[in-house]
């Protein structure tokens, strides 16, 4: 569907006027040839109309997608999706795998190139080639200003980078959060990815570091209702004691657990048995 009758289907279904809705905007002759698709409409305008509609910018561009995602965020979605499923879906994520290097070819575009990269991770035990981690790393390096999507591949790689790079990219990427900060939509990708460093840092037991963004989590989300961040971050508050031998924490874990068990089998299952191999290491009995 074209960007004006897009627009026109979305006013004639508030029951709007175009004189009302592009007032002090532009002219209603010129937005009369916008919704005929023969004049064109700059962004700033084009937000702006939308606004009087009460029409996000991701929601226009869905609906004029014919109330499909973007060709691209489909690959991602489709890939998270066939990981998490819990059902034996290889085949299926390498048939993915390789549509994405064809597309890259096609178009240079790094998404797909990241995006095979990423499902390499999912059928090979989260393992990489030097090749695709030297892209990975020549890439983040490359960037000097980290965009919402750098920051969420980021996250999705961060156990490649070795700690002391780790902490510098971080800080970067914290840096940006924080300006968008006003930006809702935003929150979600800033807890993933500080709960992600925390678990690669306990992965490392690097207590010290994963207590940092541990801090920054419980400040970020202590008025939250995502019910599966706190349980994630209260598995890892446990985690932290534990790997400071103070057992206390397995409460914490073990009602973390409980929890998992109740809503989500397959992090159950993960938890639990990283769980138990640091009741091992240190010597400590299951509850």
């Amino acid at each position: 569907m074209k960007i004006g009758t897009t627009l026109k289907n979305l006013r004639t279904g508030k029951n709007i006027t175009r004189q009302n809705l592009v007032k002090g905007i532009m002219s209603v002759n010129h937005y009369y040839k916008v919704e005929k698709n023969e004049n064109n409409l700059s962004v700033d305008k084009c937000i702006k109309i939308l606004s009087r509609l009460n029409v996000t910018f991701d929601e226009f561009l869905f609906i004029a997608n014919d109330y499909k995602n973007n060709s691209k965020k489909l690959v991602g979605d489709t890939a998270i999706n066939l990981y998490y499923s819990g059902q034996n879906t290889q085949e299926e994520l390498q048939e993915l795998q390789e549509k994405c290097i064809e597309l890259f070819k096609k178009t240079d575009d790094v998404y797909y190139q990241h995006h095979s990269i990423l499902i390499s991770t999912m059928t090979n035990n989260l393992q990489l080639t030097k090749q695709e981690i030297d892209i990975l790393i020549n890439y983040f390096f490359k960037v000097d200003n980290y965009g919402l999507y750098e920051i969420k591949m980021f996250t999705n790689f961060a156990y490649l980078f070795d700690s002391d790079i780790l902490v510098i990219l971080s800080n970067n990427i914290l840096e940006k959060f924080l300006k968008f900060e006003a930006f809702e939509e935003t929150n979600k990708d800033y807890v993933f990815f500080l709960l992600n460093l925390i678990n690669v840092f306990h992965t490392r037991a690097e207590t010290d570091l994963a207590y940092r963004f541990i801090e920054l989590a419980e400040n970020q989300i202590k008025n939250s209702t995502d019910f599966f961040s706190l349980t994630v971050l209260k598995y890892h508050q446990g985690i932290n004691k534990i790997q400071t031998k103070n057992f206390s924490g397995k409460e914490l874990v073990e009602e973390a657990l409980l929890i998992f068990k109740k809503l989500h089998n397959n992090f159950y299952t993960l938890y639990k048995k990283e769980y138990e191999d640091y009741l091992d290491l240190y010597k400590q009995p299951y509850s």
